[in-house]
């Protein structure tokens, strides 16, 4: 049995011999793709700042279950046409730099399109994928602008439905001395703040400003074995650009240190 590895301790002569098992052994990939799908979901946080239903699943969790070893075994079982180096390079490519977009695969029933988006240079660097309107219609393209070949003969349907899912696997994370400025459908990290102490809502000009954590695995502020990063977030607001528009840790830089605080 392969024991589940990262790409840091990866064993190329482990997953060579794994490669051969899995050739003579062959596992049904509905049911690696349910098993992920299922472990996913259970994984999904709800994101805690507005009144809106919005989940995110946490980039410790992607990396739990989409693991290398997990990786492997659906390329070698799906791609027939690999070598065992082909498989293991695709793999570690997908592990190091496309987790989040072979997730959003998964999720959205289009897995077996990894390895040619893998191939066309698409990453987790591209996500959120921008649509490119071509008539009445659209198509995804990478941050350069150009158009991803292997999407084109998705149907509209599925282009919606993964557009929408991706935002799921990209939750920033946020670091100190960085200014980033988020798009509106980006969804922000925060959770329910865990503390029996409670704290009340304080009032801003716009709202009342409420008490939420930031997800342990999307800052890198500090040691996440240190007390919990906390933030001011403003209730009922109608959109995030109201919530970037109002002051608040939308931004994250040089002023971090006037709304975080450890409790």
């Amino acid at each position: 049995m392969l024991r589940s590895t990262t790409v840091s301790n990866f064993d190329a002569q482990q997953y060579h011999q794994h490669f051969q098992y899995c050739r003579q052994n062959p596992q049904n990939v509905s049911e690696i793709i349910r098993k992920l799908k299922e472990g996913l979901i259970a994984a999904e946080v709800e994101a805690q700042v507005d009144e809106q239903y919005k989940y995110f699943i946490p980039r410790c969790q992607q990396a739990g279950i989409l693991s290398l070893t997990v990786i492997f075994q659906y390329i070698v079982t799906k791609n027939l046409s690999y070598n065992a180096q082909e498989a293991i390079e695709m793999a570690k490519g997908i592990a190091e730099n496309s987790r989040s977009l072979f997730a959003t695969l998964v999720c959205k029933e289009r897995s077996e399109d990894i390895c040619s988006l893998v191939e066309e240079g698409v990453s987790d660097r591209d996500l959120p994928l921008q649509r490119k309107f071509l008539g009445p219609i659209f198509q995804f393209q990478k941050q350069n602008g150009e158009i991803i070949s292997a999407m084109k003969h998705w149907d509209l349907g599925v282009l919606k439905r993964f557009g929408k899912a991706q935002y799921r696997f990209i939750a920033p994370v946020f670091t100190l001395g960085q200014q980033v400025v988020y798009g509106d459908n980006i969804i922000l990290p925060f959770i329910k703040h865990d503390s029996n102490i409670r704290v009340e809502p304080t009032y801003g000009g716009y709202s009342r400003v409420f008490q939420k954590s930031i997800h342990p695995s999307h800052h890198e502020f500090w040691d996440r074995g240190t007390p919990q990063v906390t933030v001011g977030v403003p209730k009922h607001l109608t959109s995030y650009t109201d919530f970037h528009a109002q002051g608040t840790p939308k931004t994250c830089g040089d002023q971090a240190t006037q709304f975080l605080r450890s409790c």
